[in-house]
């Protein structure tokens, strides 16, 4: 007879391009990593991704006894929709999540939306059994963002950052957010600056339900001085870390919990990948800033040195 899996069902929703298949990895090895009590139906939108690709992703997570679902996007959708010059790492690809609630079976209530540049590192069955019938989604405040009045947003705990998201698909198919986001992306490309999450900001204003930043911890509220090795209790209750700025894998990346996403990185499959996709550059101005980042790290690992370089002497 064969053994039927009674683990909790969870679905996951992540959207990449061919530039963000190593990041997939390490969200996914961490995801596995922390869920072990819980099965996994993830669904990704795939569109660059060759098919030799998607079968070693196909055989990574079956392996981690989950299922995954491939979804591909016409280009013609969101080759019109607003990028900006100044934020070259934003592709088409970042459009991609508008589309899930329209690509997923119907019988699938809820998913939980992870972009590619964060990191689980708890149990994601308390997000997932969150009540959400009553709106399409549950964001976490970008307590970053300025007061929005041109997108009609005049307080700055009504902006939600879209990295992390519970998706009530039932509610978000009714109220149409998904074609009403493109329908103002396309009238007012003047008034964006971070894409789909202004536009998924206006469609759900006041129409949304905040999230314990504990499912979304964003760069603004990570430890700028804490010692490396106190990282880990302040970390202890957290369940999603979230690179929404300098990406970890950036030689430029200030945040402090970089090192974690390294030991993710490790644990992937594609650890030896990421030179791919890593910035770096030799520009004076560019090594300045990595040097000084560096030296600011190094301090706060080991404050015996700077103690021992000032006693020395000369």
């Amino acid at each position: 007879m064969m053994k039927v899996d009674k683990k909790p069902v969870i679905h996951i929703a992540l959207a990449i391009d061919e530039k963000y298949v190593s990041p997939l990895y390490v969200v996914l090895t961490s995801i596995f990593c922390h869920n072990t009590e819980n099965r996994f139906v993830v669904h990704v939108i795939t569109t660059g991704v060759d098919e030799a690709e998607k079968n070693q992703i196909s055989a990574f997570v079956k392996n981690h006894g989950s299922e995954l679902c491939f979804y591909n996007i016409d280009q013609a959708l969101v080759k019109s929709l607003p990028l900006l010059p100044n934020y070259p790492a934003f592709t088409a690809a970042v459009y991609y999540r508008l589309f899930f609630p329209l690509l997923l079976p119907s019988e699938i209530e809820k998913v939980i939306y992870l972009d590619t540049d964060t990191l689980v590192i708890g149990d994601l069955s308390e997000l997932y059994n969150l009540n959400v019938d009553q709106v399409p989604v549950a964001a976490a405040v970008e307590m970053e963002m300025e007061v929005r009045s041109d997108l009609g947003i005049h307080q700055k705990d009504e902006y939600f950052n879209s990295g992390v998201m519970l998706i009530n698909l039932y509610q978000w198919r009714q109220q149409q957010v998904t074609e009403r986001a493109i329908e103002f992306l396309t009238k007012y490309p003047e008034k964006i600056k971070f894409v789909d999450q202004d536009a998924l900001n206006v469609v759900l204003h006041q129409n949304w339900k905040p999230l314990n930043r504990k499912f979304n911890l964003m760069s603004v509220d990570m430890p700028r001085d804490l010692p490396k090795k106190k990282m880990h209790y302040f970390i202890k209750d957290i369940t999603i870390l979230h690179f929404n700025h300098y990406k970890p894998w950036s030689g430029l990346c200030k945040n402090r919990l970089r090192f974690i996403y390294y030991t993710y990185i490790r644990m992937s499959p594609r650890a030896a990948e990421f030179k791919k996709i890593q910035v770096f550059s030799f520009n004076k101005s560019y090594l300045y800033s990595f040097i000084q980042i560096r030296l600011v790290e190094t301090y706060l690992r080991f404050p015996f040195l700077v103690k021992i370089w000032r006693n020395l002497k000369f």
